[in-house]
């Protein structure tokens, strides 16, 4: 065999290779955007990683959110934005559900490093890294779905760390705060899908998980407070019921800045279900 018949044997290879890859990545990819199904649940609710964190994927009976003995079903996506978050609630109401839990985080504000001003400052190195990883995701699942493997929706995913000793970094910190504050840019939407569940006799729910003391205290309370007066005036001009414990906890209740432990987790249920019963 030649040299140039080699090579061209490689570049065939090469590119077989990239193919296969590349339609690894687009069934991952499809899977990921595929909105998991709700089933019969009458409780559903949507929100971010701190979702994830505060609420298990399911329960029913003796472990249901809001105590009643109602079935729920948590989504939650790390950095959800608006637009997925319309997304699943629109599923939501396709399925029926009575009680919609959103979190009203992703509608009112941006972190630090996730406003549109700091995406578009990154560097490209930046920009390349979060692609690669993405990507990297997008494989792996496909590869799974080509070889018949069960997965489990990523929104209904328990937390992977709830026993984990409590770790905050000032760096991380710096990199979430301040935050920009925003009128939901989808709002449009949100009051259609308001509108809908009134007409199903369904509720939606705007609830706001407490965040660290130390990460409180980093925002300082004149921000601290007008970040809770921008949440209220939201839920009020939506005419919906907001669920906000307390602006902050203590650290022994999370794993880092804003994501709960297990014992987090157990208030938070614990207050969510005294809070629903005394709605009545």
């Amino acid at each position: 065999m030649t040299t140039r018949q080699l090579g061209v044997i490689w570049a065939f290879a090469g590119l077989l290779s990239v193919a296969i890859l590349m339609s690894c990545a687009a069934l991952g990819r499809a899977a990921a955007a595929r909105p998991p199904e709700t089933g019969s649940a009458a409780v559903v609710a949507i929100g971010s990683s701190l979702l994830r964190y505060s609420i298990p994927p399911r329960g029913s009976a003796q472990q249901s959110l809001l105590g009643d003995g109602a079935e729920h079903v948590r989504l939650a996506l790390d950095q959800i934005t608006e637009t997925e978050q319309m997304e699943l609630l629109g599923k939501a109401l396709s399925s029926r559900a009575k009680t919609i839990l959103l979190e009203v985080n992703p509608l009112v504000f941006d972190f630090r490093d996730q406003t549109p001003e700091r995406h578009a400052s990154r560097s490209l190195s930046e920009r390349l890294g979060a692609w690669q990883r993405r990507l990297g995701e997008w494989v792996r699942s496909g590869l799974k779905n080509l070889l018949g493997a069960t997965q489990t929706p990523l929104a209904l995913t328990e937390a992977p760390s709830l026993n984990q000793p409590n770790r905050i970094s000032s760096a991380k910190l710096a990199a979430l705060y301040p935050l920009s504050l925003h009128r939901p840019r989808e709002e449009g939407t949100l009051q259609t899908m308001i509108a809908q569940a009134k007409r199903q006799g369904a509720t939606i729910v705007l609830i706001c998980p407490p965040r660290s003391q130390t990460a409180a205290e980093f925002m300082g309370p004149i921000a601290a407070e007008t970040l809770r007066a921008h949440i209220q005036a939201t839920a009020d001009r939506l005419g919906l019921p907001l669920f906000a414990p307390a602006f902050a906890w203590p650290d022994t209740y999370f794993i880092d800045q804003g994501h709960m432990n297990w014992q987090g987790r157990r208030k938070f249920m614990g207050e969510l279900a005294n809070w629903w019963a005394r709605r009545g």
